[in-house]
C-alpha cells in the first residue's frame, strides 16, 4: 500500500510537472506571435533600366534571354548602326561645305566693305570738289571767268569810248566837216568794239554753262556713288555671314545631340552590354533584324546590387509597423533560409488586394543574400521591437 501511494504521489507530481512545463511552453509561442507580425513579400529593385536606342539601327543579334543573369560589360544586344553612322557623316559633311561657304562670304564681305570704303572716300573727293565748283560759280572766281569779266570791263570802256567817238564824228560829219569816208572809218572801229563786246559776253556765259555743267555733273556722281554703297550695303545684308554662322552652329549642335544619343554608358563598340555589376534581363522588346527608329525601348535590365523587398502589411497590423524595425526574410525558394532585414518606408496609403486592405512598406536587406533575387517571393517576420 505504501509503494502503491507513493507511485501515486510521484505519477501526481509528475502530472503537475508536464502540465506546468506546457503550460510556460505556450506562454513563450503566444510571445512570439505576439512579438513578430506577418506579412507576404516581394524581392524588387530600386534601378531598372530601360534599354533605349534614340538613333536609326537595327538588330544584328540578341545573346541574352529573359531572366538571364549577366555581369558587367557582356554584350546583351549586337546592332547594325551603318544608317546612323551614316546620317552623322553627312551632317559633318553638310558643315565642311557650310564653312567654305562662310569663307567665301566672308572673302566676298570684305571686298565689299573695301569697295564702300572707296567710294565713301571718292564721295568725299567728289563733294569737296563740287562745294569748290558752286563757290566758283557764285562768286564768279573761276580763274576763266575772272579774265572775262575783266576784258569784258575793258571792252565796255572801248566801246564806250568808240561811242563817243562815233557820236561826235557823226556831229562832224552832218555838219560837212568831214567826209563821209572817214565818219564810216570811225563808226566801223565802234561795230568792232561793239563785236568785240559781244563775243566777250558770249565766251563767259559758255563758261559759266560748263562751270555749272560740271556741278551739275559732280552731283550726278555723289548720288550715283551713293546709290552704289546703298546697293553694296544691300548685298552685304544679303550675304549675312552671321546667319551663316548660326547655320553651321545649328548643325554642330545637331552632330552632338546625335552622337550624345550613342553615349550611353550601355552602349560599346556597336552593342548594347551590361552596365551594372550584377544584373538580370526582366524583358526583351525586339528580335534579330528589327529597325530601330527612334526612342526604342529594346529589353529591360534590372541592377541585383540593388535588390530590396516590398511588402504587404494588413491594415490592422501597420499601427505595430516602425521604420528601423527588425525584419526575418524567409525565401519561398528555399524556406530553411533566413535572411536579416530592416523597415525603411512605409508607404503613406492604403491599397486593395484581393479584397484586403493593405499598406505597403519596403524592407532594406542587411548583407549578402545570395539566393534571393529580382521577382523572389518572401516570407515577412516584422519585430514589433526595433
Amino acid at each position: 500500500m505504501v509503494i502503491i501511494g507513493v507511485l501515486g504521489a510521484l505519477i501526481l507530481f509528475s502530472a503537475g510537472c508536464t502540465q506546468q512545463s506546457d503550460s510556460v511552453e505556450a506562454v513563450t509561442d503566444a510571445k512570439v506571435e505576439k512579438d513578430v507580425i506577418q506579412a507576404y513579400g516581394m524581392v524588387k529593385s530600386r534601378e531598372v533600366k530601360n534599354l533605349v536606342i534614340e538613333f536609326p539601327s537595327s538588330i544584328k543579334n540578341i545573346n541574352v534571354s529573359e531572366g538571364q543573369v549577366v555581369k558587367k560589360d557582356e554584350i546583351l544586344i549586337e546592332m547594325d548602326m551603318t544608317q546612323y553612322e551614316k546620317l552623322i557623316t553627312q551632317k559633318e559633311e553638310e558643315v565642311k561645305i557650310s564653312e567654305m561657304e562662310l569663307k567665301n562670304l566672308i572673302g566676298e564681305n570684305e571686298s565689299i566693305k573695301k569697295q564702300i570704303n572707296a567710294s565713301k572716300s571718292e564721295i568725299e573727293s567728289i563733294k569737296s570738289t563740287l562745294e569748290i565748283k558752286k563757290k566758283m560759280y557764285n562768286n564768279n572766281t573761276d580763274t576763266n571767268i575772272a579774265k572775262l569779266q575783266g576784258e569784258i570791263s575793258n571792252a565796255e570802256k572801248l566801246l564806250s569810248i568808240a561811242l563817243d567817238k562815233m557820236n561826235s564824228t557823226k556831229k562832224l560829219f552832218e555838219s560837212g566837216s568831214i567826209s563821209k569816208d572817214e565818219f564810216i572809218l570811225v563808226q566801223s572801229e565802234y561795230d568792232k568794239c561793239d563785236i568785240e563786246l559781244r563775243n566777250l559776253k558770249l565766251s563767259l556765259e559758255g563758261h559759266k554753262y560748263t562751270l555749272k555743267e560740271e556741278i551739275e555733273s559732280l552731283r550726278l556722281r555723289v548720288n550715283q556713288k551713293s546709290a552704289e554703297i546703298d546697293k553694296m550695303q544691300q548685298s552685304l545684308e544679303g550675304n549675312s555671314i552671321e546667319i551663316k554662322k548660326a547655320q553651321i552652329n545649328m548643325l554642330k549642335t545637331e552632330i552632338n545631340e546625335m552622337k550624345e544619343k550613342s553615349l550611353k554608358s550601355y552602349i560599346k563598340d556597336n552593342c548594347i552590354v551590361c552596365d551594372f555589376d550584377s544584373g538580370v534581363i526582366s524583358d526583351i522588346n525586339c528580335k534579330n533584324g528589327d529597325i530601330i527608329n527612334q526612342n526604342n525601348g529594346v529589353a529591360y535590365i534590372v541592377n541585383l546590387d540593388k535588390i530590396y523587398i516590398e511588402g504587404d502589411v494588413e491594415e490592422e497590423f501597420i499601427k505595430d509597423v516602425k521604420v528601423g524595425a527588425s525584419v526575418a526574410i524567409i525565401p519561398d525558394v528555399d524556406r530553411s533560409i533566413e535572411y536579416t532585414g530592416k523597415v525603411t518606408k512605409i508607404m503613406g496609403m492604403a491599397t486593395q488586394k484581393n479584397g484586403d486592405t493593405t499598406i505597403a512598406i519596403e524592407v532594406e536587406i542587411v548583407g549578402t543574400a545570395e539566393h534571393l533575387s529580382y521577382g523572389y517571393s518572401v516570407d515577412l517576420k516584422i519585430s514589433k521591437n526595433k
